[in-house]
Parts: C-alpha cells; structure tokens; sequence
C-alpha cells in the first residue's frame, strides 16, 4: 500500500495532518517529483472538502434543533377577509439569525430576472467552507394591481421566504393555535404559489361560491387552472389554505349547494 493510499484510508483529521507532512518532505526534497506533490494537493483539498461538509453536517443538526416554529403574521385576503395565512420573511429572518451565528451559518441570496419569472437563489454557509444552496423560479407577482417594480419585489420575498425555509426546514404555525397543527413552511409552496399566480380566478370562483353557484365555480376553476395546480390547492383551512371548510364542502358535493343562476 503506497503512502497516499495508506493516508486516504485514516480518518478526516489524521489524513490531514498526514498529508500536510508528507507534503512538506516533498517540498523540502531537492529532487521534489512535481507531479506527486500535484496528486498530494488534490487529495489535500478533498479531505479539507470532506472535514467541512462533516463539519456542517454536525452543526446543522445542532442548529435545528433550536429553531424556532415562526408564526404566520402574513395573510393574503379577498375583498377584506383573511383567506390563507403565511410566515413574513423578515419574521423568518429575525428569529432565525441568532441561531444561525451561533453555529456558524451565514445566509445570503442572489436573484436575476428571466421573462416573467425571477429566480430566487438561496446559499446557506458555514465557517468550515461548506456551503449548500437551493432555487426556485417564481413568476412575477402582478396580482392586487401592482407595478411593475413590486411586482418584482413581491416575487423576490415570497421565494426568500421559501427557500429559506427550505434549506433550514422552518416550521410555522398559526398564532392561535398553540403550535398543534405546526407543518413545515415548504409543504405550502405549491399551494401559495398557485393563489398567486390564479388569484383572479380564485377570487371569481369563492364569489360565484358565495352565490350558491357552485358548478359555475368548479368549472370557472377547471377551465383557468390546470389539473396538478388545482390539486395544490386542496389544503385544509386549517393548514392555511384558501378555500374555506364550507368552500370545500360544496366543491366536494355541488348538486347538494348548487341553486343555479338567480331569475
């Protein structure tokens, strides 16, 4: 067995002082082989990579462990009444950050725009060197009248929040609930994006709802919204989704709560 293959199969913290000897009787050797001390770098920074992604991995389980649950402050209404309710990022940021310096995470983003969608990319960082990141690709949140620049805006806080959330595994929880129906942030992406990106029609739909006109709603819904996006949606109330218990009942039973058009 060679010295290099002697080294690679110790553990993390004995390959690298090894390999920082060995290193050294290379260099200080007048007749130095270029390409041996090539092959010790290369490994030297393979075991450096793996020390830190051991040592991250370590401190992200500590770190978890004490995240807090976040409530949901946040809510999307509809014509002046609260439907679905979401953790603010800058709520998520605030009472997360003290847990994060501690362990030795730092959080960042990058963003660009492409058409009508923005990319929203999270990188979460740790003092060993290891970092992991994920993305998301929103479209451009023109709901509620909005410009162009919130537009954009909205759309870059709505991905922070859930990439952040993502990475970190945040659990919300309504504020009034006592934290038992806690679900992790992410399981409501598809759902929250949904509403966003169909708001009118759902707006529409709870309306014609409102008015008893149940299969008008179901295939107002139906026609606008495709079928996996319409699955998004069937979150419970208590969840934080957008249709009510009673919205929910008549789509599951319309012959029973349907009275047509009014004469």
């Amino acid at each position: 067995m060679t010295e290099l293959a002697k080294i690679e199969s110790q553990p993390v913290a004995e390959q690298t002082s090894g390999l920082i000897r060995m290193i050294e009787q290379v260099c200080i050797n007048p007749e130095m082989d270029v390409e041996k001390l090539e092959r010790m770098l290369d490994m030297q920074e393979r075991v450096l990579d793996k020390q830190a992604q051991q040592q991250f991995q370590i401190d992200m389980s500590s770190m978890q462990a004490e995240l807090p649950v976040i409530e949901k402050n946040g809510a999307i209404s509809i014509r002046g009444t609260v439907q679905s309710r979401f953790a603010k990022f800058e709520d998520i940021n605030r009472a997360v950050l003290p847990v994060l310096q501690k362990y030795g995470f730092s959080f960042t983003f990058e963003t660009n725009q492409a058409n009508d969608y923005v990319n929203v990319i999270g990188v979460l960082r740790h003092k060993s060197g290891h970092k992991e990141s994920t993305q998301l690709q929103i479209p451009l949140d023109s709901s509620g009248s909005k410009n162009a620049v919130q537009a954009v805006g909205s759309s870059v806080s709505y991905g922070k929040r859930y990439v952040m959330s993502a990475l970190l595994n945040i659990t919300t929880t309504d504020d009034d609930d006592d934290g038992q129906a806690a679900v992790p942030a992410i399981d409501l992406f598809a759902h929250n994006m949904v509403v966003q990106q169909h708001f009118d029609t759902i707006a529409a739909a709870k309306e014609l709802m409102a008015n008893d006109r149940v299969f008008a709603a179901i295939d107002l819904l139906k026609q606008d919204i495709p079928e996996t996006d319409q699955n998004a949606l069937w979150v419970a109330p208590t969840k934080g989704g957008i249709f009510t218990t009673l919205e929910r009942q008549k789509m599951q039973q319309p012959s029973k709560f349907d009275k047509g058009e009014e004469e």
